[in-house]
């Protein structure tokens, strides 16, 4: 909750600043991008983590961030789920012994 606030006292103040600066434009809408996917994969991931399993939420999450970003090609983008995910079952699931669903339970 402290980082939660945190961020979003950071976020009114560059929010300000910028206002402050120049008027927004519909150029500047595009800015919000990043925001909105960033934040999007991140709520999928949580939503679907516990349902999906490990693998399934880490493809939609890196899919869903990775339309944030324009100049990622696709290749670059299976590589970092991949390696996310390897990583992410070695440090949760053999490391510290989480019992997270791996795969999908249909």
């Amino acid at each position: 909750w402290i980082l939660l606030g945190l961020g979003a006292i950071i976020l009114v103040q560059g929010l300000r600043e910028a206002q402050a600066e120049r008027p927004l434009s519909s150029a500047d809408m595009s800015a919000w991008r990043p925001v909105i996917f960033v934040t999007a994969s991140l709520v999928i991931f949580g939503l679907s983590i516990e349902q999906l399993g490990l693998v399934v939420s880490i493809l939609l999450l890196i899919g869903v961030g990775a339309v944030a970003a324009r100049e990622l090609r696709p290749i670059e983008t299976v590589v970092a789920a991949l390696v996310l995910i390897v990583l992410s079952w070695g440090i949760f699931i053999l490391g510290l012994g989480l019992t997270i669903p791996v795969w999908p339970e249909w």
